[in-house]
């Protein structure tokens, strides 16, 4: 359980990275699909189904929010040196200008 807790939290910061949050959807909707599938061959009672639903949509979920946090943090730097970068870059046309 831990293992798939693991595995469902990173695809959801990969997935909190590149795109909306309506994305969750349909991921979680196959991901059920999996566990589902994954619990009925291996013989898993119910309740033990039920709950590794529950982890599931609960580690995609605050993965694509750590993601999230994560591009927030780490690509607001990225951004403002680039911005920077263009803002004290004079144009084509200036520069022939002066020449």
């Amino acid at each position: 359980m831990t293992i798939l807790a693991s595995l469902c939290f990173l695809v959801g910061a990969v997935l909190g990275l590149r795109f909306k949050v309506l994305i969750l959807v349909p991921v979680t909707g196959l991901s059920w699909v999996l566990v589902i599938a994954n619990g009925i061959v291996n013989g898993e009672s119910l309740w033990r189904l039920a709950l590794a639903l529950v982890v599931v949509a609960t580690a995609i979920q605050l993965g694509y929010v750590g993601g999230m946090v994560a591009q927030l943090v780490f690509g607001s730097t990225d951004s403002a040196r680039s911005t920077e970068a263009r803002e004290h870059r004079p144009a084509p046309d200036a520069a022939r200008r002066i020449a």
